[in-house]
């Protein structure tokens, strides 16, 4: 009896990105198999709701980006020796900020303070519990073992935990460039600072080489550092083109008044 080479995802538990020869077929299907099933499982827990019902997706957008990030970084050439497991990647980075969405619900926090700010110690185990809680049903014991480590680690700059390394590149990438003003748009929400603030900060952040120091100092990778200074050139070149509207430079040509 000839016995098919499908696997469901827990009976490829323990496969790692670096197969065997001959298993890449399988690794893709279950790899395949996990994914959608990790998707839907986290979708419930990761969209919040206005107050008028309306779905706020600034979470789940975010989860999703970061998974796809990490699933991009994990081919790089540097992790080819790390034996990461990318089933265990995709968990911890689609739950990785979880927390907040445990603290909307419990009323520890308002909706509009969702991703305001890193993730605490406190908040990345609640987020690891979440994991534990929606993925059993979808990742084997030893995926999801590895899923909580990586959630665990990833502040940790001196963790050789493979998915935890990927997992705390894709969130920092995440945060250089255009990303970053979106977050600080958000924070506004709560702080009632303005535009003219806004470039402020940047200001500060451009003087003092800010932004340099952490992609040389937070960034493993020099592909990640690359893709960075890219989207940060960028940016500038958009906060510049807003200063210029805040103080008025772009009216020179109407003359005084």
């Amino acid at each position: 009896m000839t016995r098919s080479r499908t696997q469901s995802p827990t009976a490829a538990a323990g496969m790692a990105t670096r197969c065997p020869a001959g298993r890449a077929d399988d690794l893709a299907a279950a790899e395949r198999a996990v994914h959608p099933a990790l998707l839907a499982a986290a979708r419930p827990v990761l969209v919040l709701r206005t107050d008028d019902g309306a779905e706020d997706l600034a979470l789940w957008q975010r989860a999703c980006r970061i998974e796809r990030l990490a699933r991009r970084l994990a081919a790089l050439p540097e992790l080819a020796d790390q034996r990461c497991d990318r089933r265990a990647l995709a968990a911890a980075a689609i739950f990785h900020d979880g927390a907040w969405a445990d603290d909307v619900a419990r009323g520890r926090i308002p909706r509009t303070a969702v991703l305001t700010a890193p993730l605490d110690t406190r908040q990345r185990e609640r987020s690891a519990d979440l994991l534990q809680q929606h993925a059993a049903a979808v990742l084997t014991p030893p995926m999801l073992a590895r899923a909580v480590s990586a959630i665990r680690q990833a502040a940790d700059r001196q963790t050789a935990v493979p998915e935890a390394i990927v997992l705390a590149e894709a969130i920092e990438l995440d945060s250089c460039g255009p990303i970053w003003l979106w977050e600080e748009f958000r924070r506004s929400l709560t702080t009632g600072r303005g535009p003219a603030e806004l470039i402020e900060t940047w200001r500060g952040h451009r003087e003092y080489g800010y932004w340099e120091a952490r992609i040389r100092d937070r960034l493993r990778f020099d592909a990640s550092r690359r893709i960075a200074r890219r989207r940060m050139a960028g940016l500038a070149a958009w906060l510049d083109t807003l200063e210029a509207q805040i103080r008025e430079i772009d009216l020179d040509p109407l003359g005084n008044a």
